[in-house]
């Protein structure tokens, strides 16, 4: 069956670009290199990150930086959501820059004044969607075009702080990834950071500044993240308790548990549990399970909102001004956006 996915992958097969649907009665913790933007094409969902929790409604556009833990909550069935995942490699080839020294604040909401801003922001990234859903090379080329437009007016117009770039090359990243995989098959034991340094063999100090300088976060922090992602599927079985969930996913007791996921999530297990417990229908998201399936007609309905393209019974066709329009717009932004970078 086809899902409301695709990706545009670089010549090592690596996605570069990443869109796809989530419907409603679904939630989630994450986190991931690639930067995300999330649209509500219908309905509403709420996001925890950064500290900060984020109601958000139809038409509320939100972007989440590289490796920021976030919980996704779709509580309504009948919500949709529009997801772009944006890889390191493509701000590297398209933008000139490195999506590990950037740091973007863009979140719409009511009383902004930056409407006309939004609404080129939804065009631009439905647009790219639908491009990218064609099998044609020279229309994803397009794809791409209009998400390297999205992102030069988020850099240019939002509150943009760029860091000096990371560390970690060559074996240094195989060494990070044998940790994480270490960490990912062990997580519900006791876990040290003495152990799992000497198991990829090397330094613990080392691969402690390693993991920070790589990753973003400590080394603990990402043990706990990733006990949390399992642990917040496990929340949905009501016939554990929060107890047992907590000491099966390597947390000390169910006050670490409730911490971290206050931390993280912005509820207690307790508080999630009973926001479960209102809808039966709810479900984690798991691998691709959560994309939703096409034909799906209320999709299609929604996203026609913010381009006509939706609606077009031939797709297939190459708006060749458009791509002329696109190719002008990014030449003049080019020079502003060198003197961001």
């Amino acid at each position: 069956m086809e899902k409301w996915y695709h990706a545009i992958v670089t010549e090592n097969r690596l996605p570069m670009l990443e869109h796809y649907l989530l419907g409603g009665g679904s939630y989630q913790f994450c986190w991931h290199g690639p930067l995300e933007l999330m649209l509500v094409l219908k309905g509403g969902a709420e996001v925890f990150a950064d500290g900060k929790k984020y109601l958000l409604e139809q038409d509320d556009l939100l972007l989440i930086n590289s490796n920021c833990g976030h919980s996704t909550f779709l509580r309504e069935l009948g919500s949709l959501v529009l997801i772009c995942e944006v890889s390191a490699d493509f701000f590297r080839e398209r933008l000139a820059a490195e999506l590990s020294t950037l740091q973007i604040d863009c979140v719409s909401s009511p009383g902004m004044g930056e409407e006309a801003l939004f609404s080129r922001l939804r065009f631009f990234l439905v647009q790219s969607f639908f491009n990218a859903l064609q099998e044609q090379p020279a229309v994803q080329r397009l794809s791409l075009q209009y998400v390297s437009l999205l992102l030069s007016e988020l850099m240019l117009r939002f509150s943009t702080q760029v860091t000096a770039p990371k560390a970690g090359k060559g074996k240094e990243q195989e060494a990070l990834q044998r940790a994480m995989d270490y960490i990912e098959a062990n997580f519900e034991q006791k876990l040290t950071l003495e152990q799992v340094a000497a198991h990829v063999q090397y330094n613990r100090t080392y691969l402690s500044t390693l993991f920070k300088k790589s990753t973003g976060i400590l080394f603990n922090d990402y043990i706990t993240r990733v006990r949390l992602r399992h642990a917040l599927e496990t929340l949905g079985r009501q016939d554990r308790s929060v107890v047992d969930i907590a000491l099966d996913h390597g947390f000390t007791d169910a006050k670490a548990f409730s911490s971290s996921m206050k931390k993280y999530c912005g509820r207690t297990p307790q508080e999630y549990r009973q926001a479960l417990r209102q809808n039966p229908e709810l479900r984690a998201m798991r691998g691709s399970d959560k994309y939703l399936p096409r034909p799906l007609p209320e999709a299609e309905e929604a996203l026609a909102r913010y381009s006509p393209c939706f609606e077009r019974t031939d797709s297939r066709t190459v708006d060749r001004q458009a791509v002329r329009d696109i190719r002008e717009q990014l030449a003049s932004i080019a020079a502003r956006l060198d003197e961001l970078l």
